[in-house]
């Protein structure tokens, strides 16, 4: 690992800011990932995920509609979260797994992409790359990753529709209320608005009626290029 990298322990704290600088009372991966990405915390990992196109301003926009702003400004204190642990109990096991001396920003971004996090991984996918590029990234500037295939994610998304953009806020935060297990994804590259995609066992058809409106979001196949009414009933 390169010398360059810094203690892991200095960008989990810096989610735990990232977190409060957004009003956020609980840091989670997400806020990992932009801590990450922070150029003034210089890092090969932050360089692999940059180049890779993961930017500040949509994670930060994903966050933004996923957690609940505490307060105007900062909350009283930052907690952080069971995944931002787990994050840190994986970073530490990578450095021990690779015979590193020392945990790096690149353990911790190997414990951030590795398990099958959806959250993560929709992040990555908003910003137009995978947790693939990212590991590959890494293998590019000379760093030692783990051979073995990443633990696949859970099944492919079976439902996706378009909705308008203003609802966006909304939607991802009803989304994350009635759909806690992470099966959906949200992005905004849609021509017609906001694509948002489900897998099975998720109502919704009944979320977006409920949020948006029954006759102001349209189903699409999951790789179509454009929307289709939504069938009635």
């Amino acid at each position: 690992m390169s010398a360059a990298s810094l203690l892991p322990s200095t960008h989990l704290m810096a989610a735990l800011d990232e977190a409060q600088r957004r009003g956020h009372a609980v840091a989670h991966s997400i806020h990992v990932l932009l801590a990450l990405i922070d150029a003034s915390r210089p890092s090969i990992a932050g360089d692999a995920l940059r180049s890779a196109g993961v930017d500040a301003t949509t994670i930060g926009t994903l966050a933004g509609c996923i957690y609940t702003t505490e307060t105007a400004g900062q909350p009283t204190a930052t907690a952080a979260g069971a995944d931002w642990h787990a994050i840190s109990g994986r970073a530490e096991a990578f450095a021990a797994a690779l015979g590193d001396g020392r945990v790096t920003a690149e353990h911790v971004l190997l414990g951030l992409v590795w398990p099958p996090d959806t959250l993560v991984a929709h992040a990555l996918v908003a910003c137009g790359t995978d947790r693939e590029t990212i590991l590959a990234g890494l293998r590019e500037r000379g760093l030692v990753v783990p051979t073995a295939a990443l633990p696949p994610l859970p099944a492919p998304m079976t439902q996706a529709a378009v909705f308008p953009l203003a609802h966006l806020q909304a939607v991802t935060r009803a989304m994350w209320e009635r759909a806690p297990d992470l099966r959906w994804g949200i992005g905004n590259s849609h021509p017609d608005g906001v694509t948002v995609i489900a897998g099975e066992g998720t109502d919704l058809a009944s979320i977006l009626d409920s949020v948006v409106g029954a006759d102001r979001w349209s189903w699409r196949e999951p790789d179509a290029p454009a929307p289709r009414p939504r069938a009635a009933g």
